[in-house]
């Protein structure tokens, strides 16, 4: 998965983006610019890495390779009983409330789990749990607008 990771960031150069909108560009010259950049550093690839890549420029889905790494980091980590588990906070969280946070989600869900989190000044306060498909919302933001609803 780490060449995955890497051309992930390969094709964020601006310079490859338009070699890649290109008409005139053949989707073998792609295959090799993009097999030299990624695999510069592992010569000795393996048959289907170098297979996906090519799958992915012939029916150009290079663009979807961000949606591609989630979802597939996500079957991993559920395979490996791994909860991927993001949260949204009204202010940084420290590393005490990271961690408390971390523990209670892993004894609530039986599960490892792996925290990310982003901030969303919107919430006001409190927090907004992501895991998996559910979504639990504590914040200011989310009563105020259940209260808006009952008037």
């Amino acid at each position: 998965m780490r060449y995955l990771d890497k051309l992930s960031q390969i094709l964020v150069n601006r310079d490859l983006q338009l070699l890649i909108k290109n008409p005139k560009c053949t989707s073998s010259l792609l295959y090799e610019v993009l097999s030299s950049l990624v695999f510069q550093d592992n010569k000795a690839h393996d048959q289907q890495q170098a297979q996906l890549l090519h799958l992915l420029i012939t029916n150009q889905r290079l663009d979807q390779i961000e949606d591609i790494l989630t979802q597939l980091n996500e079957y991993f980590a559920h395979a490996n009983g791994i909860l991927s588990v993001h949260v949204y906070t009204a202010t940084k969280l420290d590393q005490q409330q990271r961690k408390s946070l971390q523990l209670g989600l892993a004894n609530r869900q039986g599960a490892q789990v792996e925290l990310t989190s982003d901030i969303n000044t919107n919430l006001i306060a409190g927090i907004c749990i992501k895991a998996n498909s559910t979504i639990e919302d504590y914040s200011y933001l989310a009563k105020i607008k259940r209260l808006q609803k009952l008037f």
